[in-house]
């Protein structure tokens, strides 16, 4: 008979099964049965079976039923391609016998490794470290070290990083990748509680609790609090439906938790805690079984409209950061402070041009220099408000009223240029702007998709056209350099219409005779020289400088 756990397991360990869990016949939850299943790719039955199965935490299908949805959405997997000891290798060479440190996106104060042994945290953490190398988009992530440990009781080291590896880079989003997406998770289940557990929602709006406290620690409730052959049941219908199972689990917590409390005389105030506790003990008044039924009896919660509720709870989290930010370290200019004007978060698209007339004939009338009042939904982290008025100045006249969106921001996606060109890549027109550490800020207009660099016969070829732009806010005095061939009549000189070129080793901007921009691997340091392509000057005093924020942007109707 196979063994329940992997070797990295305390053998010492066995689950505690509570008496309310239901039995079935053994051919309900038969390998057999799970391999016919699997083979159909009959994913509304494989649902069916995993909601409804009773296979217990010491079960060994388990092993087989989380390899087998993992390799669906692997494919490296499925084929049987190895990486994974070279990754070892190159990361911490032949000493593996280390405790690796863990990464910063990891939150040690909720570390869990349930019951691994020592030997199997290490490995544990030796995963998330290699992690970090090959997705540096990852700046926070609180439950991933979590379910790299639930993953190791049940599959090897190398199964387990592959699995990992599915779910950050998985559509479906199953872990959260950044502080502002982890935040955004809270409000969404409050927005998701005022209809699926409505008499929860009243009762805490009632006895005047923040309710954002409360939820802050939803996913501990479901990855610390619930015993483990809970957490177990859960994961198997996570792996293949997705992050939206949490949140249902989140959601009956909250109605059976409000049950519970309508029952009992004596409330406890301390909201979380009692929620707590509540998962702590959920084994001796529900059932795993009726506490899924549960779950999965909760109706709307469709993939589109979560996505549609995740994104707007990210911008409003966003948004929240910065109008915090602006407010503390972001002084108004001169002209937005006599005129008394707010500074909002829009999500509505384009600006109206006739507000925009309307205000530049006050502005006028005032005195005052005229420029449009642009409004950013964004995090503007590289320069100030009215510095954007400039930059629409400047844009070609097609591009200059949509509106901006940020792609990419090394506060936010981290410092690698790598992860830059993914999210640039397939977007034209991109703005880069640049913000070095002593507060100088320049950028370039980026005319062409970045993504053509991979079209060209060598690496670092140079591509573009001419409006392709630099400018410099340094010393606080807008100015822009075009394409030298906009102002000369006769024909260019050579060597001045090198535009943009990148590889993942750097990224140029202008050429002959110096670079205007240019920036290494890691986003951190850079240069600028006096460049024949826009005639401009260095963009920067002492021509090097070391990045304090690179931020791009695309331009959309919406």
């Amino acid at each position: 008979m196979a063994a329940p756990f992997s070797s990295f397991v305390d053998r010492q360990f066995s689950p505690s099964i509570s008496s309310a869990v239901s039995t079935k016949t053994k051919s309900e939850s038969s390998s057999q049965e799970l391999d016919d299943v699997l083979r159909s790719r009959d994913v509304k039955r494989l649902k069916v079976l995993l909601r409804s199965s009773s296979w217990t935490a010491s079960d060994p299908i388990r092993a087989e039923l989380w390899h087998k949805i993992c390799c669906s959405l692997h494919k490296d997997v499925a084929r049987g391609i190895s990486i994974y000891p070279d990754l070892v290798t190159r990361v911490f060479g032949e000493d593996t016998a280390h405790d690796a440190t863990l990464p910063p996106f990891i939150d040690i104060s909720t570390l869990e490794h349930y019951h691994l042994t020592q030997a199997g945290v290490r490995v544990a953490r030796r995963i998330v470290c290699i992690l970090e190398q090959e997705c540096p988009d990852i700046t926070y992530s609180p439950a991933l070290f979590a379910i790299t440990c639930l993953l190791l009781h049940y599959m090897h080291e190398e199964d387990a990083y592959n699995a990992l590896c599915a779910m950050l880079k998985s559509k479906e989003k199953y872990l959260t990748q950044t502080k502002i997406s982890h935040d955004a998770t809270k409000y969404m289940l409050k927005e998701l509680a005022k209809k699926h557990a409505k008499a929860c929602y009243q009762f805490m709006q009632k006895l005047k609790v923040p309710m954002e406290n409360v939820l802050s620690r939803w996913l501990w409730w479901i990855f610390h609090d619930l015993p483990f052959h809970y957490l177990v049941r859960i994961v198997d219908c996570f792996l293949l439906e997705g992050p939206k199972v949490l949140l249902r689990v989140a959601l009956a917590i909250l109605q059976l938790y409000h049950k519970s409390q309508s029952k009992n005389s004596q409330l406890d105030t301390d909201v979380s805690r009692a929620i707590s506790s509540f998962c702590e003990d959920i084994a001796g008044t529900v059932s795993v079984d009726k506490f899924l039924k549960v779950a999965f009896g909760i109706r709307g919660l469709s993939r589109k409209a979560l996505a549609k509720l995740r994104i707007k709870q990210e911008m409003i989290v966003q948004s929240r950061i910065n109008v915090s930010s602006m407010q503390s370290s972001m002084p108004l200019s001169p002209s937005v402070d006599s005129l008394s004007l707010k500074v909002v978060r829009s999500h509505s698209g384009p600006i109206n041009v006739q507000d925009i007339n309307s205000t530049l004939l006050n502005l006028e009338q005032q005195g005052l220099p005229a420029r449009a009042p642009w409004v950013l939904p964004f995090a503007n982290k590289c320069y100030y408000f009215v510095q954007w008025h400039d930059i629409f100045a400047w844009l070609p006249a097609r591009w200059s009223l949509l509106q901006p969106h940020l792609l990419f921001s090394t506060s936010e996606h981290g410092t690698s240029l790598q992860t830059f060109f993914n999210k640039v890549d397939g977007y034209e027109p991109i703005l880069i702007v640049i913000r070095t550490i002593n507060g100088e800020v320049f950028g370039a207009f980026c005319s062409m998709d970045w993504a053509t660099r991979k079209e060209q016969d060598r690496t670092m070829s140079y591509f573009g056209n001419g409006e392709t732009f630099v400018f410099s806010f340094t010393g606080g005095h807008p100015r822009k350099f075009d394409w030298v061939g906009k102002l000369l009549k006769e024909k260019t000189p050579r060597g001045c219409e090198l535009f943009m070129a990148g590889d993942l080793t750097r990224l140029n901007i202008g050429g002959g005779g110096g670079v205007a921009i240019s920036l290494d691997e890691n986003l951190n340091m850079g240069q600028s020289e006096k460049c024949d392509t826009f005639q401009s000057p260095p963009l920067v005093e002492g021509h090097y400088f070391q990045c304090g924020t690179v931020e791009a942007y695309s331009f959309e109707s919406k």
